[in-house]
């Protein structure tokens, strides 16, 4: 997690899900 004062924190943690959810979704098509 970057110590970016700029960004909110909750916006963050939402982008790290999306790329976490994204990054299941594109194992399990490579399957």
């Amino acid at each position: 997690v970057g110590g970016d004062s700029k960004v909110p924190l909750g916006f963050v943690s939402l982008t790290e899900n999306l790329m976490m959810v994204g990054m299941a979704i594109w194992m399990l098509s490579k399957l």
